[in-house]
């Protein structure tokens, strides 16, 4: 409720504002006579049993020696009269002390200078500040929050004099819009409309204008003229236009304000009703316009058919006329229509604090203010002050009470006070310590866990590393700072309890502010703990580590244990990445509960079995990591199978070029044996050619036997470089592979469909193929005696052959009798 300052004004313009100051004899005894109106004594006894009695009750008495009773500055509204009051007769009578109700002012910021000191506090134009001594130290049913700019502001420039919010009323207050009751149980009853919710508003199934008086009943003078309320306030038109983007609905004019546009010059028309205003409902509100932006915003937003207008006497006008209106509560203006508010969606305070005010309007925290020198004065007063609680059922409930009894506020603060005896809880007991605080001994200048002398006690707010914790005793329950055990600290002040070390914590201190995190190679799984716990033999990625998961090995090494909870970390060998924290667990299953990047896997081109995931294998082909992806252990490219992948399945063969197994075709087979035939008959020829007759010059044969047998060599010396596991270009990787024929590395040509899918198998076909060869030789020698005898061949001339051929294949032989060891 920040209209405050108009809204009180609006019931009560009758009741004056005494400032502060002395006044004279004659405004003093006019001033009482007022007071006495407003506030009729009780008759007969006083309402408190066992009240102090008047004449024993003691004055404020300053540093100059100066005594005055304590006074209370009212808000000009009936809540803050009522716990005035209510406050002042347990002051007077069970704090004995003399206490003064002044006031009323007409806002809460006028109650902020009041306890100031100031001599008008509720003259905008010279409030009269600067004066030595506040003669008002009470203000209850503050709302604070619509004046926080102004509360910085007395705070700046009045330090030594500011007043000081000593906390919460014990409930907030709110203002809305709302309709009569009966309003409401006609149009649901009826109708089935729920005209308490904003969306039983939207007229595209529904006809509000039904049930309230028409706008045309209201009489214009009962209304302000637009002229003269916020409908000309340019930064809240701005924000309407900005959110709902209705531009019809306000005009600027010549001067530069964006002004609402009233059609009548008394009432704003939402868009839903603006072509038609028989159709709108009234509403009104008081002061300068409350409200009126938060309402033109959900008009045109919920499509609600309302006209907006300020009533001249609000208090009166809703009484008259059946309107939709403005009200706030605690408040006793409209009890006797039995308002129900309008729900509108939940407060949404990034949207509002932007200018967006189609939600709920925030409820506001209402306060209790005192002077600055009033805990000098009398710090049980303030004491008391701090510990007022009220509900807001129960303020309603006095407010409903005086409505209908027609009693004073005093008749009805005693009457509260002597039905609920809780109120006694209030009463300041030095050594009665609230939650967050606890007994603290002045003379020893520490906190203390008992009250056996409580000559130099008082409570203090909990420091931090303890906790207030409840102590019963004699004299009842108190609170007491206790230090927080090992396992547990507490970074705030005035707190309620110790919080246990987190996950990756602990703390074997009492008394501590806050938990260490864990070391390097510990970790701590459980709350609060006075010390972490080792990672048997492993480490961990950082401070703080939470799980016996977060333990592992270092970077380069893997867990071969089967579990975590004792560690074998292992150096990984060539082939096998092993990032931190790798498991042979994650090794073999290619995942990890702590992430991808802490999953060891095996690189291209090399392979390892699913049952002995660390023996690894370089594979055939390593450097191009055709046959062997890498990975998770047992991983091979398309169908290849077997230790290293080396065997595509039965009646297929590795394509190099392709990567994966093809099906074998009887070409290629029928090739193999063509190919076999055409070696066998040019070892025949290669006899004949390295045996014809020799003369003094080398013969073309001669030179181009030699240069062949040179080019073979040669062929077969870039071929074992291409065995190498080293990267080559990707334009020589073809021809790398084609020349490992020279070699006779015939996978890539189908060998295996007709050497069969062992690899074992094939590499004694390749290793027999010389032996072979000259077992050829040897058989032709003695095959050739069937022969014509220039056709025979000569033993020294087989033997010359032979020799040829195996110095021809002394590189292949050492290649492939090497194979074995370089393959794998």
């Amino acid at each position: 409720m920040f209209a405050t300052e108009e809204q009180g004004n609006s019931r009560r313009i009758s009741r004056l504002c005494p400032g502060s100051s002395r006044k004279s004899v004659s405004a003093s005894m006019a001033w009482l006579v007022l007071l006495a109106v407003l506030f009729p004594a009780q008759t007969g006894a006083s309402c408190l049993p066992e009240a102090i009695n008047i004449s024993q009750r003691k004055y404020l008495t300053n540093v100059n020696g100066e005594s005055y009773p304590i006074g209370m500055f009212m808000g000009n509204w009936d809540a803050s009269f009522l716990t005035t009051h209510l406050l002042k007769i347990i002051i007077e009578e069970r704090m004995g002390f003399h206490a003064e109700a002044t006031g009323p002012g007409p806002s809460t910021l006028s109650c902020f200078y009041a306890l100031l000191g100031c001599k008008a506090p509720g003259n905008s134009t010279d409030r009269g500040c600067g004066q030595p001594v506040t003669y008002n130290h009470i203000n209850l049913e503050a709302w604070s929050e619509g004046y926080a700019n102004e509360w910085k502001l007395i705070q700046s420039q009045y330090a030594s004099m500011a007043p000081v919010d000593v906390g919460s009323m014990g409930y907030d207050g709110s203002s809305s819009f709302f309709i009569r009751k009966t309003v409401r149980s006609h149009a649901y009853y009826q109708d089935g409309v729920a005209l308490d919710f904003y969306r039983g508003w939207n007229m595209s199934w529904s006809e509000p204008s039904r049930y309230f008086d028409t706008l045309a009943s209201i009489s214009r003078d009962l209304i302000v003229p637009c002229t003269q309320t916020r409908f000309m306030a340019t930064a809240a038109n701005q924000n309407y236009l900005r959110i709902t983007g209705d531009d019809a609905g306000v005009e600027m004019l010549p001067d530069g304000t964006l002004a609402a546009v009233c059609p009548d010059d008394y009432f704003w028309l939402s868009p839903t009703c603006r072509a038609d205003s028989t159709r709108c409902v009234p509403y009104v509100t008081g002061g300068s316009g409350w409200g009126l932006d938060d309402l033109m915003q959900k008009a045109a937003s919920y499509d609600m058919p309302v006209a907006i207008g300020v009533a001249r006497s609000w208090s009166t006008l809703p009484r008259e006329v059946n309107v939709f209106f403005y009200w706030w509560v605690p408040d006793t203006t409209f009890l006797d229509l039995d308002p129900v508010e309008i729900v509108f969606p939940p407060y949404d305070f990034r949207a509002y604090t932007s200018g967006d005010k189609r939600t709920l309007a925030a409820s506001s925290a209402i306060t209790k203010i005192v002077s600055q020198d009033l805990v000098t004065l009398a710090p049980s007063v303030e004491d008391l002050v701090r510990n007022l609680r009220l509900g807001l059922n129960d303020v309603m409930n006095m407010l409903k009470d005086m409505q209908d009894t027609g009693d004073s506020y005093a008749t009805v603060a005693c009457r509260w006070l002597q039905s609920n005896p809780s109120w006694q809880d209030w009463l300041p007991d030095r050594t009665k310590c609230s939650p967050g605080f606890g007994l603290y001994d002045t003379t020893q200048d520490s906190f203390i866990g008992t009250r056996a002398d409580p000559t130099f006690l008082e409570c203090r707010a909990c420091v931090s590393g303890r906790y207030s914790a409840r102590l019963h005793d004699s004299a009842g329950i108190t609170h007491v700072c206790e230090f927080c055990e090992p396992g547990s600290s507490q970074a705030s002040g005035a707190a309620l309890q110790c919080e246990l070390c987190q996950l990756g914590k602990s703390q074997n201190n009492s008394g501590s502010q806050e938990c260490n995190r864990c070391k390097i190679g510990e970790y701590q799984d459980e709350p609060g703990s006075s010390s972490c716990k080792p990672c048997s033999g492993g480490t961990t990625l950082g401070l703080g580590s939470t799980t016996l998961e977060d333990c592992g090995c270092p970077t380069g090494f893997i867990d071969a244990s089967e579990s975590t909870a004792n560690l074998s970390c292992i150096e990984c060998a060539e082939g096998l990445d092993c990032p931190a924290l790798a498991t042979l667990q994650g090794l073999r299953s290619g995942s990890s509960n702590l992430g991808p990047q802490f999953v060891a896997s095996i690189l291209p081109g090399f392979y390892s079995s699913m049952a002995e995931p660390l023996d690894l294998y370089r594979c055939v082909e390593a450097a191009t990591g055709t046959r062997c992806p890498g990975g998770i252990p047992a991983s091979c490219t398309g169908l290849l199978n077997n230790t290293a992948c080396t065997d595509c399945p039965s009646g297929r063969h590795w394509d190099r070029s392709e990567g994966q197994c093809e099906e074998c075709t009887p070409w290629q087979q029928l090739g193999w044996i063509l190919a076999v035939a055409v070696f066998l008959a040019g070892l025949v020829m290669v006899y004949y050619m390295m045996t014809a007759q020799k003369t003094a010059k080398a013969s073309v044969l001669f030179t181009t036997t030699c240069a062949f047998g040179m080019t073979i060599s040669s062929l077969q010396s870039v071929g074992i470089i291409g065995t190498m596991t080293v990267q080559v270009p990707e334009g020589l990787k073809a021809i790398y592979a084609f020349l490992q024929v020279f070699l006779l590395d015939f996978d890539n040509f189908a060998f295996s469909c007709v050497a069969g899918r062992s690899a074992p198998a094939r590499y004694i076909v390749s290793v027999l193929v010389f032996p072979g060869a000259v077992c050829w030789l040897v058989c032709c020698h003695h095959a050739s005696k069937l022969l014509p005898k220039r056709l025979r061949w000569e033993g020294s001339k087989t033997k010359s052959t032979i020799g040829a051929l195996l110095q021809l294949a002394f590189s292949t032989m050492s290649t492939i009798s090497m194979a074995p060891m370089m393959c794998f």
